[in-house]
């Protein structure tokens, strides 16, 4: 079998800012391979997810080279460094880097499985993890999409979002709970019920992949904080995910807060909505 490919990536910069703050840095520890997978498809699935990472264009590599060269001057071999907590820490300070993310491709049965987890390098500290599952080694492209969202709305820097503000993936903030945060989208067009849902669910606004079609309650606090706070002007009937029935589904005027019920088959505005989470 032909030697493992040992991929490392670092995804980061010190001088450049996400919504005015500095972006982290992160080290991608090479996946690891469980059951009947092959160490070649772990290394191309974790080069495929740190191409998926960077694609958001919120954060710069960093090349290689330059984190072989610090993994030389620590005298730590490449292959073994990242399963050791106090090594990844001593990489994390030479190269300033605030976290660290695994992962696992597994075959269990008939079925693959790809998990994520996302920890701080001081302390250790989990800050999330998530896993999908899918039939065929081919499909993992269809999954890495959502992972890599989950683990870069971990990483938004702390800062004070406020009903009325721009989210960071475009849209106009709505809610704010704690370090919980909603925000809505701008216009996507006008769609049958059907479209509509996969308008918003395909959306990537912000270069990210987690947007969905809104509920008839969050329509109407949308309605109640931003348009009729004067943040947003909007005249239409949107479509809600909510169902009534098999044929019918919510809508909701934003003006006017009036929720009803319409068919399936009849044209709406759509916005899409999504929930991040600050530290």
């Amino acid at each position: 079998m032909r030697k493992k490919l040992i991929l490392l990536l670092i995804v980061g910069a010190s001088i450049s800012t996400v919504f005015g703050k500095v972006k982290p840095t992160v080290i991608i520890a090479p996946f690891t391979p469980i059951g009947e997978v092959t160490e070649n498809d772990t290394a191309a699935v974790t080069e495929l997810f740190t191409s998926q990472l960077v694609m958001q264009n919120k954060f710069q590599v960093i090349e290689r080279r330059n984190l072989d060269s610090v993994i030389e001057e620590l005298r730590f071999q490449i292959g073994d460094w990242s399963s050791d907590t106090n090594k990844v820490q001593a990489v994390g300070k030479a190269i300033n880097a605030q976290y660290i993310i695994r992962g696992q491709l597994m075959k269990l049965g008939k079925e693959f499985f790809l998990s994520t987890t996302l920890l701080k390098i001081e302390g250790f500290e989990v800050v999330s993890a998530s896993q999908d599952k899918f039939n065929y080694l081919g499909d993992v492209l269809s999954v890495i999409p959502s992972l890599v969202s989950t683990m870069t709305e971990k990483l938004v820097p702390t800062q004070n979002y406020k009903i009325g503000a721009k989210g960071p993936g475009g849209g106009i903030i709505f809610m704010v709970e704690g370090s919980m945060c909603s925000e809505v989208s701008q216009s996507l067009g006008f769609y049958n019920w059907n479209d509509a849902c996969g308008v918003a669910g395909n959306y990537n606004g912000g270069g990210v992949y987690d947007w969905y079609l809104p509920s008839k309650d969050e329509l109407r606090l949308i309605s109640q904080k931003l348009v009729q706070r004067g943040f947003l002007q909007d005249y239409e009937y949107h479509w809600s995910s909510s169902e009534y029935g098999a044929y019918n589904a919510w809508d909701f005027n934003l003006n006017g807060c009036i929720g009803s019920t319409s068919s399936k088959h009849s044209t709406k505005s759509v916005r899409a909505v999504r929930t991040f989470y600050v530290e």
